[in-house]
């Protein structure tokens, strides 16, 4: 599984020798995820990373997917870092990040909610909440997941009904 050898470079960016040679080879995957970035179990990312960029103050919970071509950065990158007022990025536990999709930071923390799904080509710009769904250039809010359960193997499990904000009833995608 490549994904599984990608990781392992991610672990040994960490080692000063091995790191660099580590950082060379993430490099033409067109992967740069500094060492500095501290990611949870189970980290999952599709098509090889290709393409992923990830600013160096992220941090990754567990069960976090993410698809090829993600940048997440600065919205503010024309500003030296030190007048900044960006702290990093928190993705929580469980977020599925969509291809193509960016993330920008702005002053404080940008946090992606546990359980959120932000859609490929998403271009988001705040934080968002647990559970929440977010597509679109400039990214909308477009429903909140279901709380999920929890399956046999005591794993996350999501039903195909969402719930819109404000809304008391659920809504299936197959009946409008």
């Amino acid at each position: 599984m490549l994904s599984g050898f990608i990781l392992l470079l991610l672990k040994l960016q960490r080692w000063p020798l091995v790191g660099l040679a580590a950082h060379e080879v993430l490099a033409l995957y067109g992967v740069e995820i500094p060492s500095s970035v501290k990611f949870g179990a189970r980290l999952r990312l599709s098509h090889r990373a290709h393409g992923v960029v990830i600013h160096p103050r992220t941090a990754i919970g567990d069960d976090v997917t993410i698809y090829h071509n993600v940048t997440i950065g600065r919205a503010d990158a024309h500003v030296d870092g030190t007048e900044s007022g960006f702290a990093g990025f928190v993705i929580e536990n469980g977020v599925l990040i969509g291809a193509g999709a960016i993330i920008l930071g702005g002053a404080g923390v940008t946090t992606i909610g546990k359980n959120s799904i932000i859609g490929a080509g998403a271009v988001v710009m705040n934080s968002t909440g647990p559970c929440e769904v977010w597509a679109g250039n400039p990214a909308r809010f477009i429903h909140i997941r279901s709380q999920p359960s929890r399956d046999r193997n005591g794993n996350d499990s999501f039903d195909d009904r969402f719930v819109i904000r404000g809304s008391s009833s659920a809504a299936s995608p197959n009946n409008g």
